[in-house]
């Protein structure tokens, strides 16, 4: 099936509205919307605006990414994003990681750079096979 990445962006959207939904209703949190809103000023009204623009931009552009590289590429990307999020964390002292937690990320960008590694070797390896086999008229 061809979708358009701006589909994708909205069927991606819109389903994952419904599990949201489902747990605001059961927590009771729908109740509370238009309280919360009513209290919106406008620049508060401004800013939830901006964010459901700039959340759409990057589901729209991790929707570009992943139709340009494969998918375990790709898997390798968000770990690497997770891996830059949690150092940032690290140097401004937001979070303490644990020892298992410090472990965990190191794991997962080890994994990474492993997979970088093997897939540039790959890569290599067909090119030098490539070179090896005669041109096709």
């Amino acid at each position: 099936m061809d979708i358009s990445k701006t589909g994708v962006t909205w069927i991606n959207n819109t389903f994952g509205l419904i599990p949201v939904l489902i747990a605001a209703y059961c927590t009771g949190e729908l109740t509370q919307v238009p309280a919360a809103w009513a209290a919106l000023s406008h620049m508060d009204m401004f800013i939830v605006f901006m964010t459901c623009v700039i959340g759409l931009g990057i589901c729209y552009t991790g929707i570009w990414a992943q139709s340009l590289i494969s998918a375990t590429s790709f898997l390798v990307m968000i770990n690497a994003n997770k891996f830059v999020i949690i150092f940032i964390e690290f140097c401004l002292h937001a979070k303490v990681l644990t020892s298992m937690q410090a472990c965990g990320a190191c794991l997962a960008v080890g994994g990474a750079c492993f997979y970088g590694f093997a897939r540039q070797a790959a890569e290599r390896g067909l090119q030098e096979k490539k070179q090896l086999l005669p041109e096709k008229c």
